[in-house]
C-alpha cells in the first residue's frame, strides 16, 4: 500500500505518455458533449482521436520497453531520436487526416 503514492507520482512525472493523457482527456470531454459535435466531428475527428491515443500510447510503450531492456540506463541518442520522431510522424499524420477529411 505504501507503493501506491509513489506509483502516481511516478506516472505524473513521466513524459511518455503525455500526449496519450491529453489525447485521452480531451476525447472524455468530448464524449460528455456528444450530442452537441457537429456531424464531421462525430464521423472522422473522434474515431481519429481513439486511434491517435491508441498510437501514441503504443509508442510510449515502445519508449518504456526500450528504457527496461537497457536496464534503466538512458536511450541512445539515435534510438531516442526514432521515438520522438514517430511521436511527431503520428501527430503529423492525425492532423493531416482530419483537414483532408475537413473535420478541423
Amino acid at each position: 500500500m505504501s507503493e501506491l503514492p509513489n506509483f502516481t507520482e511516478n506516472i505524473a512525472m513521466d513524459s511518455r505518455f503525455f500526449p496519450a493523457l491529453v489525447g485521452t482527456l480531451a476525447l472524455l470531454v468530448m464524449f460528455l458533449f456528444f450530442d452537441k459535435l457537429t456531424e464531421p466531428l462525430k464521423n472522422w475527428f473522434v474515431p481519429s482521436l481513439v486511434a491517435y491515443v491508441l498510437g501514441a500510447s503504443l509508442v510510449g510503450y515502445l519508449q518504456t520497453m526500450l528504457f527496461i531492456r537497457n536496464k534503466g540506463q538512458l536511450l541512445s541518442s539515435w534510438k531516442f531520436s526514432v521515438i520522438v520522431s514517430l511521436h511527431i510522424f503520428w501527430l503529423a499524420c492525425f492532423i493531416g487526416y482530419n483537414f483532408w477529411r475537413g473535420s478541423i
